[in-house]
């Protein structure tokens, strides 16, 4: 591995902490917006199960889902910026949202836990334990039962895969670590102690249901580890996308701003440098930096019409100086290649590069030509350009490999803006060569990028090949 891999992956490891924990952090509100409502839909069963009550026991059960029914109301406005907004202006209320808002993505005990607990255990001694209610008909009782485990089943699998476990900024407590591992277990002892049936109206639930139930938390282990498994893939994946998006950006960069600045620079230091050319060439480099961080922001819209190589000649040529365009040619059949918005988009970073490195090698006529055709069995992009210049071989003393891959030792060496060209282009399924043409007892390099092409555009006009 390279200096500047090992750079590379050594920020990408330092970045990994934050990955995952915002990926959590995705992650957990998805899941905790659905848990709530879940729960929300099990509580409102319990409270069908009042209809089975005598009348003298409905206000206990009443009040047992009454506290319940406010821990859950609590954990709605706990994961709602919104609804925390609307609390605050409540008055007394301030310290509470307070606390709430300073728990959120902190592995801790908070509120909104404290309120859904309480509730939950009050409630699940309506249907078993010490005190049940009299008179329930055994089905209602063990419907309510399951409901009750399901209801802290639900709302503890939320703390065992709370985003608060990955914040490297505001890590849990050593106390807090070491008593995750043991959340299952210790969730199983209460609930068993809760359900054990210490009455005759607790026995009238099975006991197969009862085991089951006291059981049922040693799930998290497995739970947590695939929810570890797919939240550490996901990061990875992140940052993986995070590193591929700065590197298209540096392609870009280079493709669409640092090529016409160089051919602005090559022309101030000319002999007899026009002012007005100077002025047009600033201008044109101008309108490329809007247009590439217009893009950068993800507000450029995408073209939605596929594009000749016409238009895309006439774009490039608008920021080459007139001096210069008069050593340029593209092929008369290449204009009428139709590109899809994609192909459109690698052919505006490749063309740029491939013929402003033709320029800069002092050719004195450089030929463009673009076509489609079909390769091993796919259809590919291609874009050839041709110079008269004395060789990159010459003007490095780097002989070209014969297959025309790029060598190892080109100027700036793998990291350089030719390598990140050819590797975008592979992603598409191409590649980039280069060919000295001295081999052939010709001048000069021939720089030929071939891609598969991208969004079929079906029977839109394309060239078999460059004329002649």
């Amino acid at each position: 591995m390279g200096t500047g891999e090992t750079a590379r992956a050594g920020t990408i490891a330092d970045n990994g902490g934050s990955a995952v924990y915002e990926t959590s952090v995705v992650a957990a509100a998805t899941l905790w917006s659905a848990g709530c409502w879940l729960r929300a839909g099990l509580l409102a069963a319990m409270w069908c199960t009042l209809c089975w009550m005598p009348a003298a026991e409905l206000p206990r059960a009443a009040f047992c889902l009454a506290v319940a029914t406010a821990g859950i109301l609590l954990a709605f406005v706990h994961s709602s910026e919104r609804a925390l907004d609307r609390l605050d202006r409540f008055p007394g209320a301030g310290r509470l949202v307070a606390h709430l808002s300073t728990t959120q993505g902190r592995a801790t005990v908070d509120a909104s836990g404290l309120a859904e607990g309480l509730g939950m255990a009050l409630a699940t001694t309506l249907y078993a334990g010490i005190a049940p209610v009299h008179g329930l008909p055994p089905a209602v009782r063990t419907a309510g039962v399951v409901l009750a485990i399901a209801y802290i089943w639900d709302a503890v699998l939320q703390a065992v895969i709370d985003p608060g476990w990955y914040n490297r900024a505001q890590p849990p407590s050593r106390g807090m670590r070491i008593f995750r591992p043991t959340i299952p277990v210790i969730l199983a002892g209460l609930i068993a102690a809760f359900v054990w049936p210490l009455s005759d109206e607790g026995r009238e639930v099975a006991p197969a249901v009862l085991v089951l139930l006291a059981g049922s938390p040693l799930l998290y282990f497995p739970a947590w580890a695939a929810f570890d498994v797919l939240l550490r893939s996901s990061a990875v994946q992140v940052r993986r996308a995070s590193a591929q998006a700065c590197e298209n950006a540096g392609t870009d960069m280079h493709s669409l701003v640092k090529s016409p600045l160089i051919i602005l620079h090559q022309h101030i230091h000319t002999r007899q440098p026009e002012l007005a050319e100077i002025r047009r060439l600033s201008w044109a480099a101008i309108l490329n930096v809007e247009a590439v961080r217009r893009d950068l922001s993800g507000i450029a819209p995408p073209p939605e019409a596929p594009q000749t190589f016409d238009e895309l000649w006439r774009t490039f040529t608008s920021i080459v100086p007139f001096t210069d365009q008069r050593r340029m040619i593209a092929d008369a059949g290449s204009l009428a290649v139709v590109l899809s918005p994609t192909d459109c988009q690698l052919a505006q970073r490749v063309l740029p590069d491939l013929a402003t490195n033709a320029l800069r090698s002092g050719a004195s006529e450089v030929s463009v030509a673009c076509w489609k055709a079909v390769d091993v069995g796919s259809r590919h992009v291609h874009i050839e350009v041709v110079d008269d210049g004395p060789g990159i071989g010459a003007s490095t003393g780097l002989p070209l490999a014969v297959d025309g891959t790029l060598p190892q030792r080109l100027p700036g060496g793998p990291g350089s803006s030719l390598w990140a060209l050819d590797d975008s282009v592979r992603r598409h399924g191409g590649a980039i060569t280069l060919v000295d043409r001295s081999v052939t007892g010709e001048r000069g390099t021939r720089a030929h990028a071939r891609w598969q092409e991208q969004d079929r555009i079906g029977l839109a006009t394309a060239a078999a090949g460059p004329a002649g």
